[in-house]
Protein backbone atom coordinates (compact mmCIF):
# COMPACT_ATOMS: atom_id res chain seq x y z
CA UNK A 1 0.00 0.00 0.00
CA UNK A 2 0.89 3.38 -1.03
CA UNK A 3 1.19 6.18 1.10
CA UNK A 4 0.49 9.41 0.25
CA UNK A 5 1.12 12.50 1.96
CA UNK A 6 -1.31 15.01 2.87
CA UNK A 7 -0.85 18.72 3.18
CA UNK A 8 -3.46 21.11 4.97
CA UNK A 9 -3.32 24.35 4.75
CA UNK A 10 -5.41 26.30 7.54
CA UNK A 11 -6.22 29.67 7.13
CA UNK A 12 -7.11 31.86 9.97
CA UNK A 13 -8.45 35.16 9.30
CA UNK A 14 -8.36 37.09 13.00
CA UNK A 15 -11.21 39.37 11.53
CA UNK A 16 -12.59 38.15 8.40
CA UNK A 17 -15.12 41.21 7.75
CA UNK A 18 -12.09 43.67 7.64
CA UNK A 19 -10.10 41.95 5.52
CA UNK A 20 -12.22 42.98 2.50
CA UNK A 21 -12.39 46.88 3.50
CA UNK A 22 -10.38 49.18 1.11
CA UNK A 23 -10.35 52.35 1.76
CA UNK A 24 -8.64 55.82 -0.82
CA UNK A 25 -8.45 59.03 0.09
CA UNK A 26 -5.96 62.25 -0.59
CA UNK A 27 -4.20 63.35 2.16
CA UNK A 28 -3.31 66.56 0.64
CA UNK A 29 -2.56 68.16 -2.78
CA UNK A 30 0.36 69.78 -2.28
CA UNK A 31 2.77 66.96 -0.42
CA UNK A 32 4.15 65.79 2.46
CA UNK A 33 3.94 62.76 4.87
CA UNK A 34 1.39 61.10 6.88
CA UNK A 35 1.75 59.36 10.31
CA UNK A 36 -0.88 57.48 12.68
CA UNK A 37 0.15 54.72 14.85
CA UNK A 38 0.46 51.94 12.20
CA UNK A 39 2.40 53.27 9.34
CA UNK A 40 4.05 56.15 7.65
CA UNK A 41 3.92 57.49 4.11
CA UNK A 42 5.40 60.13 2.32
CA UNK A 43 3.33 61.91 -1.05
CA UNK A 44 4.14 64.24 -4.15
CA UNK A 45 1.09 66.60 -5.61
CA UNK A 46 -1.83 65.10 -6.00
CA UNK A 47 -0.72 61.56 -4.92
CA UNK A 48 -3.46 59.35 -2.81
CA UNK A 49 -2.66 57.17 -0.11
CA UNK A 50 -4.24 53.65 -0.38
CA UNK A 51 -4.91 52.37 3.09
CA UNK A 52 -5.92 48.51 2.86
CA UNK A 53 -6.73 46.75 6.03
CA UNK A 54 -5.65 42.96 7.14
CA UNK A 55 -6.14 40.96 9.98
CA UNK A 56 -3.58 41.81 12.75
CA UNK A 57 -2.50 44.92 11.26
CA UNK A 58 -2.54 47.83 8.05
CA UNK A 59 -0.40 48.02 5.44
CA UNK A 60 0.08 51.33 3.01
CA UNK A 61 0.74 51.33 -0.55
CA UNK A 62 1.41 54.94 -2.63
CA UNK A 63 -0.68 54.87 -5.87
CA UNK A 64 -0.06 57.57 -8.46
CA UNK A 65 -3.32 58.65 -9.72
CA UNK A 66 -2.72 62.45 -10.24
CA UNK A 67 -5.51 64.51 -10.07
CA UNK A 68 -6.33 66.28 -13.40
CA UNK A 69 -5.14 70.63 -13.18
CA UNK A 70 -7.56 73.21 -12.28
CA UNK A 71 -6.40 76.00 -14.11
CA UNK A 72 -7.39 79.45 -12.44
CA UNK A 73 -7.25 82.78 -14.19
CA UNK A 74 -7.50 86.37 -12.94
CA UNK A 75 -7.28 90.14 -14.25
CA UNK A 76 -6.37 93.29 -13.07
CA UNK A 77 -6.25 96.86 -14.88
CA UNK A 78 -3.19 99.09 -14.93
CA UNK A 79 -2.27 102.42 -16.76
CA UNK A 80 1.26 103.75 -17.55
CA UNK A 81 2.68 107.42 -19.16
CA UNK A 82 4.51 105.92 -22.24
CA UNK A 83 5.41 102.78 -21.31
CA UNK A 84 4.54 99.98 -18.50
CA UNK A 85 7.02 97.00 -17.01
CA UNK A 86 5.12 94.13 -16.19
CA UNK A 87 7.37 90.68 -15.64
CA UNK A 88 10.48 92.25 -17.25
CA UNK A 89 8.60 93.10 -20.34
CA UNK A 90 8.11 96.90 -21.48
CA UNK A 91 4.62 97.54 -23.15
CA UNK A 92 4.00 100.67 -24.97
CA UNK A 93 1.10 100.43 -26.48
CA UNK A 94 -2.53 99.96 -24.52
CA UNK A 95 -4.03 96.05 -25.08
CA UNK A 96 -4.83 93.17 -23.01
CA UNK A 97 -1.81 90.74 -22.04
CA UNK A 98 -1.62 87.43 -19.96
CA UNK A 99 1.35 85.80 -18.43
CA UNK A 100 0.78 82.04 -17.01
CA UNK A 101 2.49 81.31 -13.24
CA UNK A 102 2.33 78.04 -11.40
CA UNK A 103 -0.09 78.21 -8.49
CA UNK A 104 0.51 76.31 -5.18
CA UNK A 105 -1.15 73.15 -6.72
CA UNK A 106 1.38 73.22 -9.26
CA UNK A 107 -1.31 74.30 -11.74
CA UNK A 108 -1.31 77.23 -14.63
CA UNK A 109 -2.68 80.23 -13.55
CA UNK A 110 -3.36 82.82 -15.75
CA UNK A 111 -3.25 86.64 -15.58
CA UNK A 112 -4.20 88.86 -17.72
CA UNK A 113 -3.53 92.84 -17.32
CA UNK A 114 -5.74 94.82 -19.39
CA UNK A 115 -3.30 98.27 -20.14
CA UNK A 116 -3.87 101.43 -20.72
CA UNK A 117 -0.87 103.43 -22.05
CA UNK A 118 -1.26 106.83 -21.99
CA UNK A 119 1.36 109.25 -24.34
CA UNK A 120 1.50 112.74 -23.97
CA UNK A 121 2.37 114.45 -27.05
CA UNK A 122 1.76 118.06 -28.60
CA UNK A 123 1.89 119.65 -32.43
CA UNK A 124 2.79 123.22 -33.25
CA UNK A 125 1.49 125.30 -36.47
CA UNK A 126 1.92 128.59 -37.62
CA UNK A 127 -2.17 129.31 -39.14
CA UNK A 128 -3.80 132.30 -40.65
CA UNK A 129 -1.09 134.23 -42.14
CA UNK A 130 -2.04 137.51 -43.25
CA UNK A 131 -0.01 140.61 -45.02
CA UNK A 132 -0.84 143.83 -43.35
CA UNK A 133 1.32 145.82 -45.57
CA UNK A 134 4.64 145.50 -47.24
CA UNK A 135 6.63 145.78 -43.70
CA UNK A 136 4.01 144.12 -41.73
CA UNK A 137 2.74 140.61 -41.84
CA UNK A 138 0.40 138.47 -38.65
CA UNK A 139 0.10 134.96 -37.97
CA UNK A 140 -1.31 132.61 -35.00
CA UNK A 141 0.62 130.25 -33.63
CA UNK A 142 -1.72 126.84 -32.87
CA UNK A 143 -1.11 123.91 -30.31
CA UNK A 144 -2.68 120.84 -30.16
CA UNK A 145 -2.15 118.10 -28.01
CA UNK A 146 -2.23 114.74 -30.08
CA UNK A 147 -1.92 112.57 -27.25
CA UNK A 148 -4.60 109.98 -25.60
CA UNK A 149 -4.82 111.78 -22.25
CA UNK A 150 -5.30 115.46 -21.27
CA UNK A 151 -2.64 117.79 -19.98
CA UNK A 152 -2.40 119.98 -17.26
CA UNK A 153 -0.40 123.10 -18.97
CA UNK A 154 0.79 125.94 -16.83
CA UNK A 155 3.21 127.44 -19.02
CA UNK A 156 4.81 127.25 -22.47
CA UNK A 157 8.44 127.69 -23.91
CA UNK A 158 8.13 127.08 -28.22
CA UNK A 159 10.31 128.23 -31.13
CA UNK A 160 9.96 129.69 -34.54
CA UNK A 161 12.56 129.73 -37.25
CA UNK A 162 11.93 132.43 -40.01
CA UNK A 163 13.50 131.81 -43.57
CA UNK A 164 17.34 132.84 -44.75
CA UNK A 165 16.51 136.09 -46.21
CA UNK A 166 12.85 137.37 -44.78
CA UNK A 167 14.79 140.28 -43.17
CA UNK A 168 15.98 141.44 -46.48
CA UNK A 169 18.54 143.76 -45.35
CA UNK A 170 16.33 145.21 -42.61
CA UNK A 171 15.65 144.76 -38.77
CA UNK A 172 12.85 142.88 -37.76
CA UNK A 173 10.24 143.56 -34.46
CA UNK A 174 8.13 140.70 -33.05
CA UNK A 175 5.31 141.67 -30.95
CA UNK A 176 2.75 139.90 -29.14
CA UNK A 177 -0.58 140.58 -29.74
CA UNK A 178 -2.84 137.78 -27.98
CA UNK A 179 -4.04 134.45 -27.68
CA UNK A 180 -7.05 132.26 -26.61
CA UNK A 181 -9.07 133.63 -23.16
CA UNK A 182 -8.59 130.17 -21.97
CA UNK A 183 -5.00 130.84 -20.90
CA UNK A 184 -5.49 133.67 -19.33
CA UNK A 185 -4.75 132.04 -15.77
CA UNK A 186 -0.95 131.47 -17.81
CA UNK A 187 1.14 134.73 -17.69
CA UNK A 188 1.28 136.66 -21.04
CA UNK A 189 4.09 135.94 -23.78
CA UNK A 190 7.36 137.24 -24.10
CA UNK A 191 9.08 136.94 -27.19
CA UNK A 192 12.66 136.81 -27.88
CA UNK A 193 14.30 136.97 -31.17
CA UNK A 194 18.07 136.35 -32.51
CA UNK A 195 18.62 138.48 -35.67
CA UNK A 196 21.72 136.06 -36.29
CA UNK A 197 19.76 132.66 -36.62
CA UNK A 198 16.45 134.18 -37.61
CA UNK A 199 14.85 132.24 -34.37
CA UNK A 200 11.94 133.48 -32.78
CA UNK A 201 11.20 132.09 -28.77
CA UNK A 202 8.07 132.30 -27.61
CA UNK A 203 8.25 132.19 -23.55
CA UNK A 204 5.70 132.42 -20.31
CA UNK A 205 6.85 131.95 -17.06
CA UNK A 206 4.45 129.22 -14.95
CA UNK A 207 0.75 130.03 -13.57
CA UNK A 208 0.96 129.35 -9.95
CA UNK A 209 -0.13 126.32 -8.43
CA UNK A 210 -4.10 125.05 -9.26
CA UNK A 211 -4.05 127.79 -12.17
CA UNK A 212 -3.07 125.39 -15.07
CA UNK A 213 -4.75 124.65 -18.14
CA UNK A 214 -5.98 121.70 -18.92
CA UNK A 215 -5.34 120.64 -22.94
CA UNK A 216 -7.90 117.75 -24.02
CA UNK A 217 -6.83 115.52 -26.97
CA UNK A 218 -7.49 117.00 -30.36
CA UNK A 219 -8.57 120.38 -29.33
CA UNK A 220 -6.28 122.90 -30.61
CA UNK A 221 -5.52 126.29 -28.84
CA UNK A 222 -4.23 129.63 -30.26
CA UNK A 223 -1.18 130.21 -27.73
CA UNK A 224 -0.26 133.56 -29.19
CA UNK A 225 -1.04 135.60 -32.50
CA UNK A 226 2.47 137.59 -33.09
CA UNK A 227 3.08 140.53 -35.69
CA UNK A 228 6.34 140.86 -37.37
CA UNK A 229 7.57 144.42 -38.23
CA UNK A 230 10.17 145.17 -41.04
CA UNK A 231 12.42 148.21 -41.25
CA UNK A 232 12.18 147.68 -44.86
CA UNK A 233 9.54 145.73 -47.11
CA UNK A 234 9.92 142.26 -46.86
CA UNK A 235 11.18 140.02 -50.27
CA UNK A 236 8.56 140.19 -52.95
CA UNK A 237 8.01 136.58 -52.02
CA UNK A 238 6.64 137.00 -48.89
CA UNK A 239 3.56 139.21 -50.26
CA UNK A 240 1.68 136.56 -51.56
Amino acid sequence: MKHIPLIVFLLVFANCSSAQTVSRKVLSTIGGSYQDSNFSATYTVGETIITTLSAGGITAAQGFQQPSCQTDSSSFADSGISSYVWNGITYTTSGNYQHIYINSLGCDSIVTLNLTIYFTTVSMTLQNVIQISPTVFEYDVMLQNTGNTALALKGYSCGLNHASGMRNGGTLTHTFLSRDAALSTIPNVVPGYTASTNHLRLFTSDASAGNEVNLLPGTPIRIATMRVSNSVPFPKRFLA
